[in-house]
């Protein structure tokens, strides 16, 4: 795949975030519980390596900002995995 397509997959993904959308339902159960909770995304960047797209955003939500690095696993088109490490706006103040 290109890395246009695994951005293309990738920000699928996101738009759920937005659209409230849900897809497998190893990704549904994960985002059941926060998509009432979400108002919007603010991407920030994706970086390609091989099979793997990291992609960082903003999410805004109803509690404020988080903060997101999502690593993605891409085979055939599919998303395999996520790794998603993420912290508040709360976390952040006041560190580098």
């Amino acid at each position: 795949m290109s890395r246009e397509e695994k951005v293309s997959v990738v920000e699928a993904y996101l738009d759920c975030f937005a659209t409230k959308l849900v897809g497998r339902a190893t990704v549904l159960g994960f985002l059941a519980h926060i998509l009432p909770m979400v108002r919007g995304i603010q991407l920030k960047q994706h970086i390609v390596e091989g099979d793997y797209v990291a992609t960082v955003f903003d999410m805004e939500t109803v509690n404020g900002v988080d903060h997101v690095f999502d690593r993605i696993h891409i085979v055939d088109g599919q998303i395999k995995s996520i790794d998603a490490f993420y912290y508040s706006e709360q976390t952040a103040e006041g560190q580098i």
